[in-house]
């Protein structure tokens, strides 16, 4: 990995070809084709290679879906703060993780999402007596995320929302219609996203 040069995959030329203006296909979500949009026009303006500065926010969100995980479960861990700042160092600087951190790919965003995601379902389902509606909200906007960035991500992350929140629904039976709601707005939201921004075919991948 490094933070000067970058690797030319065949996805990352496709995801440049759709910031620039070209069609997306069924495989891609719009948001990570959108932020190189976003980086690019900040490129002409701070002389800053695009792909540098997708680095840096890959790198800052995954520290902080970390530390997110360590504030979450730490205790479980006996995480102390040296333990804690060696964990993030370990985490971040770990090869597989590192390549895709230094890669125009919308997969260590993902992670980052899924990463949190995942802690607050977990957190949920051990303390469901605070389980609310802004923990319903929450959860179902970080699933949405996920999907924007990878859509096969929909049913992936859809099977561990749908355990987590079908054990909320039994655990907590005054918010069954609340949860039935919201998967349901979440469902219709993937359906529209989908519908606007993606042209099947486009790519010519099957």
């Amino acid at each position: 990995a490094n933070i000067g040069h970058l690797p030319l995959f065949e996805e990352t030329l496709l995801l440049d070809e759709v910031a620039r203006g070209g069609s997306m296909d069924e495989y891609m979500g719009f948001l990570y084709p959108l932020l190189i949009r976003f980086t690019l026009g900040i490129e002409k303006v701070l002389h800053i290679p695009y792909y540098v500065l997708l680095y840096i926010l890959q790198l800052v969100s995954a520290a902080c879906a970390i530390i997110y995980m360590l504030n979450c479960h730490g205790r479980i861990l006996g995480c102390s703060k040296m333990k804690t700042a060696l964990v993030i160092a370990y985490l971040l600087t770990f090869p597989q993780l590192l390549q895709l951190h230094f890669a125009v790919l919308p997969y260590s965003l993902a992670m980052s999402a899924g990463l949190i995601l995942i802690c607050d379902g977990l957190f949920y389902l051990r303390h469901t007596e605070k389980f609310r509606g802004k923990v319903l909200i929450r959860l179902c906007g970080l699933w949405l995320l996920e999907v924007v960035l990878l859509p096969d991500y929909k049913w992936m992350m859809g099977l561990f929302m749908l355990g987590v929140l079908v054990t909320g629904a039994v655990k907590n039976r005054q918010w069954r219609g609340r949860i039935l709601i919201s998967i349901l707005c979440t469902v219709l939201c993937f359906g529209v996203v989908e519908k606007s921004t993606q042209t099947p075919g486009s790519m010519g991948r099957v």
